[in-house]
């Protein structure tokens, strides 16, 4: 439609070529922002998935190591490791699962030096929710920003589409079928398929 636009050199309507050309623009940087957004939506999923399988992984271990290691002295907090839920798979569940972990530890002895594991601490695993909790707010927020982009790149596209068929009809009227300005505009597949204003201007030309 814009090559059509240019070659005919003659403007219909309110759509001179350089019109086309903003229009375009606007539609190309819709296109790649949207691309751009939903990138980093991606990737901030596969980074929150993979944090919260950590931390799942951790708690699972705090979790059955805890309650083997203070059954005999301290059944009370055996019990309130045995409490913490045996799978969780939603992040939201996870970080909820890391909480009481994380309460249940806080009940040992010696909170902040005990090692279920070699070298991880209470601080460590509290860092390691908290990843899991800003990765969950990152990832909320760029998936958001993607559905906003995809909106914007469809509403752009409509707007093409529309000027499209609106140029396509008028021109259709401007210039009869047996003109070459005519014969090019008719070649124009994609408003032809598109838009009934299209055929109905045809026919009156």
């Amino acid at each position: 439609t814009r090559g059509a636009s240019g070659e005919i050199g003659v403007t219909l309507g309110d759509l001179p070529a350089e019109k086309w050309d903003e229009l375009i623009a606007v539609g190309r940087t819709a296109a790649a922002g949207t691309a751009a957004a939903e990138s980093d939506a991606r990737e901030a999923a596969e980074l929150l998935k993979a944090k919260v399988a950590e931390l799942n992984d951790k708690v699972q271990a705090v979790r059955t190591i805890g309650q083997a290691r203070f059954k005999a002295g301290h059944p009370a907090t055996a019990a309130q490791f045995a409490a913490i839920p045996a799978r969780a798979y939603a992040p939201e569940a996870v970080i909820a699962r890391a909480v009481k972990a994380d309460a249940a530890w806080g009940n040992t002895s010696s909170p902040a030096t005990w090692e279920p594991l070699p070298g991880f601490l209470r601080a460590n695993f509290q860092a390691l929710m908290a990843e899991a909790q800003a990765g969950i707010k990152d990832a909320a927020e760029k998936k958001n920003a993607a559905r906003l982009a995809k909106a914007e790149l469809q509403a752009t596209a409509k707007r093409l589409h529309d000027a499209s068929i609106a140029w396509y009809a008028e021109a259709c009227g401007a210039f009869p079928a047996n003109t070459p300005e005519g014969a090019m505009v008719r070649g124009i597949p994609g408003p032809r398929r598109a838009g009934k204003p299209a055929k109905a201007a045809e026919e009156k030309a």
